[in-house]
Formats: structure tokens, C-alpha cells, sequence
């Protein structure tokens, strides 16, 4: 099977970085070692090759007019703090996608899995077909329970108090309406509801 790891975020995928990077890596590494063809799609990193095999994982990266070539620098749940943020993230991931999509055009693959909702979302709007090879994953640990409010965390119940870890809290209704998890997900034809 041809799998494409599709990955957005803020840092490199490789073993020891970040909780969604370091996600990524593991799925693609054992898909690889279970004899699968897997590629990392992210972007272009200062000091690293525009192709790289790791582990039998082998790395594409976009070189991208937009956005930063620094891990940790234009991280999205800082940059949505200003309208100028709002404004780069959403032309950084737009960028992302295109390039991603010109790619993907070119390639054969069996499944398409993307790890966050920017430039995937994107994908999915303006290439449909797309859809029925698409798998997410919501990547939901950015959300900061201490960030909510003390009635949106449901009377201040701590997060211990619940087998689930969530401290019986549902997100703020802000967050379930404009969410581009949500929005991704909907897009999505083979992405099950959880």
C-alpha cells in the first residue's frame, strides 16, 4: 500500500519532536517496517534535504514562498491572536496546499493521511476527489483547559476527575462551531466521527 503522510505543522517530522510530529513519524515508521510505501509530505526545513529517507520513510519536502523555514516560529495557535496572524496563517497553509496538491497530482497513492485541519481542509475543497483516499486525524491536545473560562469548564471540575481526562468538559461552543477540525472532517468522506 502507498501511503502519504500529509503534515503542516510547525516543526519537523522526525522521532523526538513535538506530540504531533512525533505521532506522525511512529505511524509512518511502522507502516514502512510492515512493508508499506510511505511518504512525509511537510515543508521545507533550513539546513535539511528536499528529499531524505529515514527508517524506509522517505520525506518531500515543499519549498514554500510563504511561512517560516524555522521549527517553532509561526506557530498557528499563536499567530491567530492578530488579524496580520490570521492573515499569514491562512496564506502559509493555502500555500501548503497547493503545493501539496500539485504534487499529489503526479503520484500515486493508496491513502492520503492528513494530521492537521489548515491545509487540508483546503485540499479537500478545492480537489474533491481527494476524499474517498483521505484519512484524519484531529490532533485535539491544543486545546489548553486552563485557557477556559470557569463556566465553560462546567463549574471548575478538575480534569483528574474523570476516567477520560476531560473532567466531564465538552469544548466551548465557539470552538465546535468554527472548528476546522469539524470543518476537515465534514470534507472528508472515509473520516469517521468520534
Amino acid at each position: 500500500m502507498e501511503v502519504v503522510h500529509l503534515y503542516d505543522g510547525h516543526e519537523q517530522v522526525y522521532e523526538g519532536r513535538g506530540s504531533v510530529p512525533g505521532v506522525v513519524w511512529h505511524l509512518a515508521r511502522e507502516a514502512a517496517a510492515n512493508g508499506h510505501d510511505v511518504t512525509v509530505m511537510e515543508r521545507q526545513w533550513a539546513g535539511l534535504d528536499a528529499h531524505a529517507t529515514h527508517d524506509g520513510v522517505d520525506f518531500e519536502r515543499l519549498d514554500l514562498w510563504t511561512g517560516a523555514d524555522e521549527p517553532w516560529t509561526r506557530v498557528p495557535y499563536e499567530q491567530v491572536t492578530s488579524p496580520v496572524g490570521v492573515g499569514q496563517l491562512v496564506t502559509d497553509r493555502t500555500n501548503f496546499a497547493f503545493e501539496a496538491l500539485r504534487r499529489l497530482r503526479s503520484r500515486s497513492f493508496d491513502v492520503l493521511h492528513v494530521h492537521l485541519p489548515f491545509a487540508a481542509g483546503v485540499l479537500l475543497t478545492v480537489a474533491p476527489w481527494l476524499r474517498d483516499s483521505t484519512v484524519y486525524t484531529a490532533h485535539l491536545g491544543e486545546l489548553r483547559l486552563d485557557a477556559l473560562t470557569e463556566d465553560q469548564r462546567g463549574g471548575g471540575g478538575s480534569v483528574e476527575d474523570d476516567a477520560d481526562g476531560s473532567g466531564g468538559l465538552e469544548a466551548p461552543a465557539v470552538l465546535s462551531a468554527a472548528s476546522p477540525d469539524v470543518s476537515t472532517r465534514r470534507r472528508c468522506r472515509s473520516c469517521p466521527t468520534v
